[in-house]
């Protein structure tokens, strides 16, 4: 039991360490490039306002993932414990971080809309399932609408 519970301790201060390094390297470099902050903007405004309806000004911060930082999943995601991921959001942060494996990546090819969802259930004070198909009708929506403004 208390093997269990010291591997939980050290998972959530890596993630916790990880969710610091990269919300505060993204505060730093400003997370606005690549792509240019008009296409991110234009990006939060197509999905979470347009698409989620949710207001501009609560719109958690986003930062890329990019780079060596990629190291798993051919350079598509990065690892987090065990897991490799391709986008993680924190609540209490209003944050979220997404893989942008090359500079040509598009936000709908990228877990952008999926991490948004998530920033959408916090605020309205719900819980998201992956595998509802609510769920994944509302990312794909997203992420047309994302496709059709060339995002």
């Amino acid at each position: 039991m208390t093997g269990t519970i010291v591997v939980f301790v050290v998972a959530a201060l890596a993630i916790a360490g990880l969710i610091v390094f990269l919300v505060s390297r993204a505060r730093k470099k400003g997370a606005t490039s690549p792509p240019p902050p008009d296409d991110q903007e234009r990006a939060i405004q197509v999905a979470w306002v347009e698409t989620y309806g949710m207001d501009r000004k609560v719109a958690p911060f986003i930062t890329k993932v990019m780079g060596s930082q990629l190291n798993c999943r051919n350079g598509t995601g990065w690892t987090v414990g065990a897991e490799c991921v391709a986008g993680m959001s924190w609540a209490d942060l209003n944050a979220c971080a997404v893989a942008w494996p090359t500079l040509e990546t598009k936000f709908s090819e990228t877990a952008f809309a999926h991490e948004l969802l998530h920033a959408k259930g916090w605020r309205e004070g719900r819980a998201t399932d992956h595998f509802s198909p609510e769920f994944q009708a509302e990312v794909a929506r997203a992420n047309e609408a994302l496709r059709k403004a060339g995002l």
